[in-house]
Order: C-alpha cells, then structure tokens, then sequence
C-alpha cells in the first residue's frame, strides 16, 4: 500500500476518539486531522448488505434500544439494512450519524483521497460476508487502487484467505491480526488467538515469519505494541526489519503519545490509532528533527 510517509498513520475506525466510530463523521474528520488512511468493520446483515460497525450487537455504539426495542439483543447479522437505517450510531456537530454501508464508506474514502483498511468480521465461515466485500470492491472498477490503497485484515486467517479467492486478482494486501505475540529465545511461548500454522505456542519466530509471508498475507498487526505487550521494550527496530526482510510488514494498534512515540521510532508499515491528528504531528515533528 502506497503512502506518503513511514509509518502510514491509520485511523482506527476512523478519527474515533473526537467522533463516533465507524461513521461517515469519523472518516471526515481522519481525513481532516492528515491520517493516510481508513480504518472501518465491516459485517453482514441478514439481508446481505454490507454494514459499517465492530460489535456483532448495535448495542454499545447505537442507539438501537430506543429504536428497535422488539429487536433485542440486535445481532447485526439477524437485522435488515432497513432495520440499520433506523438506529442512531451518536452525533457529531449535532448531526446524528448512522450506520454507513461499505460501498458508502468505499465512495467517502475514495472522495477524500484516502486509502482503506477493511477488518472482516465474519458471522458464518460460509464465505458470504467475503464475496460480498469483493464485490464492492470490484463495483469500483479501479485495479489500480484496490491493488495499491485497500488492505483486507482479520483475527480470522480462514477468512483472509476465502476474501482472497473471492477477490481473486488483483488482490488487495492483506494482513493478520494478533491480540498479541510472545516470544523467549526465538520461540513463541503465547499468541492471541493461537492460529496453528501460523502462530501458535512452540512456533519458532522465523516459521511465523514464513508461514505468514507464505500465506499470502504481506502485514501482520499487533493490537499490542511489543512482543509481550511492554510498548517501550519490547519491539525494537531490528525486530521490524527482521519481519520485513522475510515479506512481512509488522503493523500496531498505539494510542497515548508515549505508545506513539515508541511506534513512530521502530519504521514501522503503519500506526493504527484512535488519535490520528496526534499521530500525524509526532510524525512531522520526529521527521522535521531528523532533517533538521
């Protein structure tokens, strides 16, 4: 994925601390604030559209009690797109915002010149939710950004892999998500989630490496940053270039400015962060004190 600047900064579900998460407000507002990039889930209602939202419920991010009361618990898979256009996802300036479909987010993105990072969050490993995102990529009819501007990421290595049959070519990067990933003398001694033949309890570091690259996936994101999650020692820029020397990116999920900062240290791919206006000015100023 092409980017102005290492690391990419990658707004988290948009600039989500300053507006609500996963809505058009939040996209806006990361593009206003520099971030290079769009973070959003996308999940599956019951009748195949594409919905803009992390939970797997409507509850903690709508207003969906209020709206759709004979609804509960609002499993966004057992909901229609009418039902999702009921429901209030906050307000942002005193517009109330809603739940934005992927091909409504694809169009903002693209508007605003910003690349798209998509986390997959299957209901069923049927493959529907994976073909349904192909084809709102292919409906763009531009090779050349889905190859080089969209990122396909998951916990769900299975998932990853239907996205990329279904896509076919050409195929966006894709990357693979761990909680976290730790490592004594070479040796993986937790992964979270545990995903067996890529990164798993007794691996050696390297098959990881391996196996991810050979996998297809070209990142691997850590929503901690360090090897054991101690975002000041673990992870050091020897490690990044070890991972990128053997095809694979590595990519963090950092938040305050001391987990910034460290992340902005390391040549990372990219910082994945609620806070992208933050991220962009420490990476200016890190940039303007290196050529200064």
């Amino acid at each position: 994925m092409s980017a102005p600047a290492r690391p990419i900064v990658v707004a988290h579900r948009g600039a989500s601390a300053d507006a609500p998460e996963n809505t058009l407000a939040a996209i806006d507002l990361a593009a206003s604030q520099g971030a290079d990039v769009v973070e959003v889930d996308a999940r599956l209602s019951a009748d195949g559209a594409l919905a803009v939202v992390h939970d797997d419920t409507l509850e903690r991010t709508t207003d969906c009690a209020e709206a759709l009361p004979a609804k509960a618990p609002w499993r966004v898979a057992d909901l229609t797109a009418a039902d999702l256009a009921e429901v209030r996802a906050g307000v942002h300036d005193g517009v109330p915002q809603r739940v934005p479909t992927l091909e409504e987010v694809i169009d903002r993105t693209r508007a605003l010149g910003l690349g798209l990072l998509v986390e997959l969050k299957p209901s069923a490993a049927d493959g529907a939710l994976e073909s349904a995102v192909a084809a709102a990529l292919h409906d763009v009819g531009d090779d050349d950004w889905l190859a080089e501007r969209v990122l396909l990421a998951s916990f769900d290595a299975a998932s990853l892999d239907r996205a990329g049959e279904a896509i076919g070519a050409p195929r966006p990067q894709r990357a693979l998500i761990l909680a976290g990933l730790v490592a004594a003398d070479g040796i993986v001694t937790a992964a979270e989630p545990a995903t067996p033949g890529l990164a798993a309890p007794g691996m050696a570091l390297a098959e990881v490496r391996e196996a991810v690259a050979a996998r297809g996936l070209a990142h691997l994101g850590l929503a901690l940053l360090g090897m054991s999650g101690r975002f000041e020692h673990d992870l050091d820029a020897a490690t990044v270039a070890w991972f990128r020397a053997g095809g694979v990116e590595l990519n963090v999920f950092a938040n305050t400015d001391a987990q910034l900062a460290a992340a902005l240290d390391l040549d990372l791919a990219s910082v994945l962060t609620d806070h992208p206006g933050r991220a962009v000015a420490l990476r200016a100023e890190r940039r303007a004190a290196r050529t200064g």
